[in-house]
């Protein structure tokens, strides 16, 4: 995060369980893989207005199929660039495509 110099950003943000309210209070929730959108899948009721949808899915290199692996327990540290590199195209042409 300090080499991209977003650092000062995210530096108070903590990850936390999605809960049931975020269904009702987020127009999209994003998954990065399978399993993620499967467990969203499970929780989410059926009278929500919000979208899931596969972040991956936005990133335009191909080669990602879509998915984001978590780089958790991962020996290289470039594979925690490598999903930064892909969240940030695919975050990006989420906008743009929203923007549109």
């Amino acid at each position: 995060m300090q080499s991209h110099d977003i650092y000062h950003y995210v530096e108070k943000c903590r990850s936390r369980k999605v809960k049931l309210q975020d269904f009702y209070e987020f127009d999209f929730i994003f998954a990065k893989d399978n399993l993620n959108m499967r467990n969203l899948k499970e929780l989410c009721p059926t009278d929500t207005t919000s979208k899931l949808l596969m972040l991956g899915c936005y990133d335009n290199d191909p080669s990602s199929n879509g998915v984001i692996v978590d780089p958790y327990g991962s020996p290289y540290p470039d594979e925690y660039e490598r999903v930064y590199d892909q969240c940030s195209r695919a975050c990006r042409r989420f906008i743009d495509l929203l923007c549109a």
